[in-house]
């Protein structure tokens, strides 16, 4: 009676094992955010970043708009209608005050205000 109930425990934690690691594989799978810190190229993938540094890039603003997700087993970007706007107003913003940065500056400092304001 006990060498069943002895191998019935080891069939037990065999099988919780294998699904253990098989589970950890999917879930290790499935890791999906944004891989880079500055700028308006956003990176998605599973080398998620934990932390960035304090510098600030061009651009910088729009990334709270940024999201990943999976798409046909894929990390892509989801680019909202927030982050779109703000992204091209960021670009606008470069091409008009390409010769003062100051100006540039300013007028990236304005984009993306009015999907905050929304969100208020």
């Amino acid at each position: 009676m006990r060498k069943k109930y002895f191998k019935f425990v080891c069939i037990c934690l065999v099988i919780i094992g294998v699904n253990f690691f098989i589970q950890r594989g999917c879930l290790a799978k499935q890791a999906c955010g944004i891989e880079n810190c500055h700028g308006l190229d956003v990176q998605c993938g599973s080398n998620v970043v934990e932390m960035c540094t304090e510098m600030y890039a061009f651009g910088d603003r729009c990334r709270v708009y940024a999201k990943c997700e999976i798409k046909d087993d894929e990390c892509v970007l989801f680019e909202s209608e927030e982050f779109q706007s703000c992204k091209k107003c960021v670009q606008a913003c470069a091409e008009k005050y390409a010769d003062d940065i100051l100006e540039e500056s300013f007028c990236e400092s304005t984009c993306g205000d009015a999907a905050v304001k929304k969100k208020k």
